[in-house]
């Protein structure tokens, strides 16, 4: 497992309210800094191979490993990747911040060695999440901060030509998560958690359980269970929900005041969940849950810097 470390102004940070404070884990789970450890990474992704792929800030390059993170090469210059992602054939996708203008995706399909630009329609400027379904569908979410655009996009050609689905395009969409049976969430900015039953075609509020919503109700990391299909959201300065209806309903976990920014669930069912980001200045490291998200704790043994992105 590889995990995000990001170094933030404390002094502009958010602290949430204090929670109960979780135990140490046992020494079997600890980190070791990889050879890329002189760049904040915003972005990072594994092939089904195993090379691992990483992204810095704008103008830096992204990289590759191919043994762990002992050595990194550049794969391409200059890039100002957000978001990355790999499908079931080793294709690799970014989505990148295009400033003023649109963003746009990045394609490889040689493992890194080369990329195309995928232009997106009207594309905005923020690119979200690329998540892909067992059909092979792409879909790619978007939006900016100050929520005047967004949406959903959907490709089925495996990126070569997009369409918009019919989720609002007023709605900043900055997380997106599919089941094993196909349906989609996707986390937005201030309103909550959506879904989708019939492939992106029509989507309901699912907010039931969720404070704040249309006020303060902005999804921060989402994540499906693969074996039970249970839903985990994290909603900012509340904590990490947690779903065992398929978004019917939502509860809080034991980690109720947790800034947490990003989730991981392996093949095994083990939950990793990293807390910090930009917004916190006392950050808390990563979480880990071995029993779906009832009891957790800290997995901080060997890191140099406790915001994880």
């Amino acid at each position: 497992l590889f995990g995000l470390l990001l170094t933030c102004d404390s002094e502009k940070g958010v602290t949430p309210p204090e929670s109960p404070e979780p135990p140490e884990a046992p020494t079997k789970i600890t980190w070791q800094q990889t050879a890329l450890d002189s760049l904040e990474i915003f972005a990072l992704t594994a092939s089904p191979g195993g090379e691992v792929f990483a992204a810095g800030p704008c103008l830096s390059d992204i990289y590759r490993t191919i043994d762990a993170g002992s050595t990194w090469v550049s794969t391409r210059p200059r890039s100002c990747v957000r978001t990355l992602s790999a499908n079931t054939l080793g294709n690799i996708f970014g989505a990148s911040i295009g400033g003023f203008a649109s963003g746009f995706l990045l394609r490889s399909l040689d493992g890194g060695d080369s990329w195309t630009i995928l232009l997106v329609g009207n594309f905005p400027v923020d690119p979200g999440p690329i998540v892909f379904s067992a059909s092979g569908e792409i879909l790619v979410g978007s939006g900016r901060s100050d929520e005047t655009i967004g949406g959903i996009f959907r490709s089925n050609d495996n990126g070569d030509t997009w369409e918009q689905t019919s989720f609002p395009d007023s709605l900043s969409v900055p997380q997106l998560a599919i089941n094993q049976n196909g349906d989609i969430f996707a986390g937005t900015i201030t309103y909550g958690l959506f879904r989708s039953l019939d492939n992106g075609e029509s989507w309901s509020e699912i907010n039931i359980g969720i404070k704040n919503v249309g006020r303060n109700a902005t999804v921060t990391a989402l994540a499906v269970h693969p074996i039970n299909g249970y839903v985990f959201a994290a909603i900012a300065f509340q904590g990490l929900y947690r779903s065992t209806d398929n978004g019917n309903t939502w509860q809080l976990t034991s980690l109720p005041n947790t800034d947490i920014q990003s989730l991981v669930i392996n093949a095994s069912g083990e939950i990793f969940a990293g807390s910090g980001g930009f917004r916190s200045a006392n950050p808390e490291g990563v979480f880990f849950s071995e029993d779906d998200g009832k009891t957790w704790q800290k997995i901080n043994k060997g890191l140099i810097n406790e915001n994880i992105l």
